[in-house]
């Protein structure tokens, strides 16, 4: 049999086997040209079927033996031997002509298991409307049958739940045999007749079965719902929600088959209606005539109030016969949709018919119905004709129980008289005669204001505000007219307040009058009366009144700081005069009036600011610059007003200079009975220091260094009157205070160096130090007063005792429970009462009169331990350098190991031996709280050493305080980066530097402040490194502070930079010269 005839019997036999809808698609496919052929064999046809854009593998197997052809499909991958209209469509192309002689060809050539391939043609280009229409003629074939039957849609308007507009039903009238249409039943609709439908009743009956399968478990019941008969599953009424309608109504107006079958659904009782699926109608509310009605109604006589829904020009009356639902109108035989967001319920009750109101109720109605949502709209024929009321701005203020929530403003307008909260929805407010509008521009405007003094919107027209803020928003309102109500009180607003000052003996006595928005009384009345943790004064009416802040402010603090009320007045101690005239300078809406005593006194506390600079007695030596001319007319001041005074300028400026011209300035008694000495109290690191400043500016004056072991065993213990200074430490000073006493010693002026040694209140420096005995005292520290109050009551407290009160309460003012403007406002109170006895000075202060660089020694004390292992050291390598038959042409090399070794000795023992790392440093403990104290202060600071593993080691401190730094040494890489982090980051306040790493080419103009840890004696090598910060672009004076231990050979190198100078420069330079001419007494100098 050919291959020909094999295919036309196949698809004789198959014809009978393929459903008639299959034929017909398949046709269509063939038609299309949507079959290609990618295979063809003796026994086997393997084809592609493109259907609805999808590709199907279709396989014919078998051709030959009729018993066991058969298809395969990628439609219905599980089945067999699937009859689909893809099959079908390789059947009709493989009887084509077109391929017909590729068919025969295949035939005659093939063995019977071989399998050819052909390559498969070129597909043709699809003409537009086969592209386009194809998948629709797919799916609706031309010869199904009509739809036999008629949709229809029964509806009622309905009455619950509230967001559920209609109901509807669906009903059907099958086709008889006649051509007519039966009675109406329930509709029993399959999914091909949905497919036939109109598209109006197609998306109906879709969202139908989709709503339906949602709401009932159509599983469960197959057999009623039909989900498994072919039938669509609907439920026997479909709920339309209010938020459905703008899609349903338009749907229900194009299909046309409409029926209100609220008195019935036969023939006769039901009622065929036009749905309109246009825009929606708005609701609108009239009274007849109200102009007309006021002129000549009593008001007993009754108006008609009646409603209606309007769409531009056209309008329908709501008259007893309309029915509303959610969303929904219908009169006579029309239903229409009402706007979303009108009030469903009032047109549900104003569609009953009109109401009628008498004139005096009316401004209750129209209240009552300008809550209603869209108010603004439906009641606008009203509102056209009542006057539009400006309300006044009220705040009502709710506080919580916690006292860290914030407080609860709620935003309200008072319309004559009537309180509104701006939330309320209602557009009319009514009295008992009147109604208004209220205004909105007016109200915005309040609420705009509200934002500005701090408060943050909560929800509605509710705010928060803060407690820190609420006396400052309190005021604000009320200067902006609002009414304040707290908790259901009348808040009064302060007007202003006056006050008296009297001076006594040892007291001051403070009068003030406090006068509210209709309210006074005196001060002190007030302090005792119940507060509120808010801040307001409870009086006699039950009304709140507030202080203004900063008043409520000083008051609590002058209480804190030991005022007392005493009836009607304040007592203070005289101590607290400075205090006192602090607060009286923010005289806030008052007047106060001091008596003649406190005027002299505050006459010439202002004198202070304009204190004339002196200079310096004849028997100083040196030349005042005019700053610190300027500090000693300010010690004179002091002296004139019997005032203890801190000098706190800044590192550097020279406090010791300004100290000593004063000594030097101060008259010796002629008697010397009547001749008292300076007790100068310093860290020993320093004491050095003083001595060599006294003997460099202040030659005459007689010093007594008053700090050896063996000091009262000495003739001079009794002699202390007969010196102008004395000198001791801290510790001395702890140990000697009881002995000064028992001699009855009063010293001339008590001067403490580094005062923060008595910062601590409770230690026994602060003690010792209050109980020394003096006509003056002043206290000298670099650190700013203003970064450190909360630890001054010790130093106020020795050189003014009971200026800032008692302790406990001082530190009260800077407690936890302090808000940060009240921590700000104690802080500037204290500020100003010091401001007369503390002076501060910054070097950008007075930059003009600095010199372009000032170079300092700080000298360094070892502790013991440290102390005795240096001298072993240096013992030995003295024995050895000495020696010269050791040596025997090795001086060189033990010359540079011995000074290596003594100078790491003298940095930190930790250099020579790993072990020591953990120890104590004698410069560490000069460095390290300097660079903190700079840092503290925003300057930076570039610290040099030759010895990388002694930055490594201060690095470690450094992290220990939390203080960033960056780096340079001969391992670091990215050298730009670092210099650039350092120049512009203020979060890194030192660099640490490598001599050779850093000894050129480095422009750091960021800092301002120069440490040599390890003195290089090359003056020029310094000078290379202080210049790394003193160069063009910088804008501070650079302080260059170079670190020597006393008695290392440190200092015994610094002793002979003048004597032989070449000596440093041949150490870093020419080291061999240097090594070949050293003499026996340079290296006896060198090791002493």
């Amino acid at each position: 049999m050919q291959y020909e005839s094999s295919i036309t019997q196949i698809v004789g036999d198959y014809r009978r086997q393929f459903s008639h809808l299959a034929r017909r698609l398949g046709e269509l496919l063939f038609a299309g040209r949507q079959v290609r052929i990618i295979e063809l064999g003796a026994d086997r046809v393997v084809a592609v079927v493109s259907a609805m854009e999808i590709d199907y593998r279709v396989e014919l197997l078998d051709v030959g033996d009729p018993t066991m052809r058969r298809f395969r499909c990628g439609c219905r991958p599980a089945s067999s031997d699937p009859k689909c209209a893809h099959a079908w469509a390789l059947l009709l192309t493989l009887s084509d002509d077109r391929i017909r002689g590729e068919v025969d060809a295949v035939h005659q050539a093939a063995e019977p298991s071989a399998a050819g391939a052909l390559q498969p043609a070129a597909p043709q280009p699809q003409s537009n409307w086969r592209r386009r229409l194809f998948p629709v003629l797919v799916g609706r074939p031309e010869d199904q049958k009509p739809i036999d039957q008629i949709i229809e849609y029964h509806v009622q308007i309905a009455d619950e739940p509230e967001d559920v507009a209609l109901t509807i039903a669906v009903r059907s009238r099958r086709r008889l045999k006649n051509g007519g249409f039966g009675v109406t039943r329930g509709a029993r609709i399959s999914r091909s007749e949905i497919g036939r439908m109109p598209s109006a009743d197609r998306d109906l009956l879709t969202m139908m079965e989709r709503d339906s399968s949602e709401l009932y478990d159509l599983d469960y019941y197959p057999e009623y719902y039909g989900r498994h008969s072919g039938k669509v599953a609907l439920a026997s009424r479909w709920m339309v929600h209010t938020v459905d309608l703008p899609t349903i109504m338009p749907r229900l107006a194009a299909a046309g088959r409409v029926f209100d079958v609220t008195s019935g659904e036969d023939e006769r009782s039901r009622k065929r209606l036009q749905v309109d699926g246009g825009e929606p109608f708005v609701l609108q509310v009239a009274i007849a005539d109200p102009v007309e009605a006021r002129k000549r109604m009593s008001p007993t006589d009754m108006l008609t109030v009646a409603a209606s829904v309007v769409r531009g020009e056209e309008r329908i009356a709501l008259d007893g016969s309309a029915r509303v639902g959610a969303g929904v109108v219908m009169v006579g035989d029309r239903i229409v949709r009402l706007a979303s967001d009108d009030p469903h319920e009032l047109a549900r009750e104003l569609g009953c018919g009109a109401v009628r109101v008498s004139r005096d109720e009316l401004p209750e109605l129209l209240s009552e119905l300008s809550v209603e949502p869209g108010a603004s709209r439906f009641l606008e024929p009203i509102l056209s004709h009542i006057p539009c009321a400006t309300p006044t701005g009220v705040a009502v203020l709710t506080f919580p129980q916690a006292a860290s929530a914030e407080i609860e403003l709620e935003l309200c307008g008072d319309y004559d008289g009537t309180l509104i909260p701006l939330a309320d929805p209602r557009v009319l407010v009514s009295s008992e005669e009147s109604a208004s509008r209220r205004d909105p521009e007016a109200e915005s405007q309040l609420r705009a204001f509200v934002l500005t003094i701090g408060a943050q919107p909560l929800i509605g027209e509710r705010f928060t505000l803060p407690r820190a803020q609420l006396l400052a928003a309190t005021s604000a309102l009320h200067d902006a007219g609002y009414r304040v109500i707290a908790e259901g009180r009348k808040v009064r607003s302060f007007v202003t307040a006056s006050g008296r000052v009297s001076s006594g003996i040892d007291w001051l006595e403070v009068a003030t009058n406090v006068t509210f928005d209709g309210y006074s009384a005196s001060l002190p009345v007030l302090l005792r009366k119940k507060s509120t943790p808010e801040g307001f004064v409870e009086l006699d009416d039950g009304s709140l009144g507030m202080l203004p802040e900063k008043w409520l402010r000083q008051v609590e603090s002058m209480r804190q700081l030991g005022g007392e009320a005493d009836g009607e007045v304040i007592r203070l101690p005289s101590s607290q005069a400075l205090l006192l005239d602090a607060m009286l300078a923010e005289r806030l809406h008052s007047e106060v009036v001091v008596d003649r005593k406190f005027a002299a006194m505050r006459k010439r506390l202002q004198s202070f600011s304009a204190v004339t600079p002196v200079e310096a007695p004849k028997s100083f030596v040196g030349e005042l610059r005019d700053y610190q001319k300027q500090g000693l007319a300010w010690l004179a001041f002091l002296r004139s007003f019997g005032l203890g005074g801190c000098l706190a300028d800044d590192m550097g400026l020279g406090k010791t200079v300004q100290v000593l011209a004063m000594l030097a300035s101060l008259p010796q008694p002629k008697k010397v009975s009547a001749r008292r000495p300076s007790l100068i109290v310093a860290p020993r690191s320093v004491l050095g220091n003083w001595v060599e400043e006294c003997r460099r500016f202040a030659p005459k004056l007689k010093v007594l260094d008053f700090s050896s072991s063996d000091r009262w065993r000495s003739d001079d213990a009794g002699k202390l009157g007969s010196y102008q200074i004395v000198l001791t430490t801290y510790a001395l000073m702890r140990a000697d205070v009881v002995q000064f006493e028992e001699l009855g010693m009063r010293f001339r002026y008590v001067i403490l160096d580094e005062a923060q040694m008595i910062k601590n209140a409770d230690s026994q420096s602060s003690k010792a130090a209050r109980l020394l005995a003096s006509e003056h005292r002043l206290a000298l520290t670099g650190t700013p007063v203003e970064n450190h109050l909360g630890e001054l009551w010790s130093l106020c407290e020795f050189l003014n005792p009971g200026m800032l009160g008692r302790l406990p309460a001082f530190q009260a003012l800077f407690g936890s429970d302090a808000d940060a403007e009240q921590l700000r406002s104690n802080r500037e109170l204290v500020q100003r009462a010091l401001r007369p006895v503390l002076l501060r000075r910054t070097k950008a202060q007075v930059l003009k009169d600095l010199p372009a660089k000032t170079e300092q020694t700080i000298w360094c004390e070892m502790a013991p331990p440290q102390r005795r292992r240096y001298d072993k050291l240096r013992e030995h390598y003295r024995k050895r350098l000495l020696d010269k038959e050791e040596l025997q042409g090795r001086q060189r090399f033990v010359v540079l190991e011995a000074l290596l070794r003594l100078r790491q000795a003298a940095c930190h023992e930790g250099l020579l031996d790993k072990a020591r790392r953990n120890q104590a440093s004698a410069k560490f403990e000069e460095l390290i709280p300097r660079l903190e104290q700079l840092a503290s202060e925003g300057h930076k600071a570039l610290v040099f050493s030759q010895f990388t593993s002694l930055l490594d080691l201060l690095e470690g401190e450094l992290q220990k305080l939390g203080l960033q730094w960056q780096r340079i040494d001969g391992r670091t890489r990215k050298r730009a980066e670092r210099i650039e982090r350092f120049q512009n980051d203020p979060a890194y306040p030192i660099f640490l530097i490598s001599l050779k790493a850093g000894g050129f080419g480095l422009n750091l103009t960021a800092a301002s402040y120069v440490f040599l840890l390890d003195p290089w004696w090359n003056p020029a090598a310094e000078m290379q490194a202080v210049d790394r910060a003193h160069r063009i672009g910088q804008k501070r004076a650079v302080n260059a502070y170079r670190l020597v231990c006393r008695d290392t050979v440190e200092e015994r190198v610094l002793e002979l930079q003048d004597k032989k100078k070449s000596l440093y420069e041949a150490i870093l330079g020419n080291e061999r010269s240097l090594l070949q001419d050293l003499s026996r007494e340079d290296l006896e100098t060198l090791l002493r």
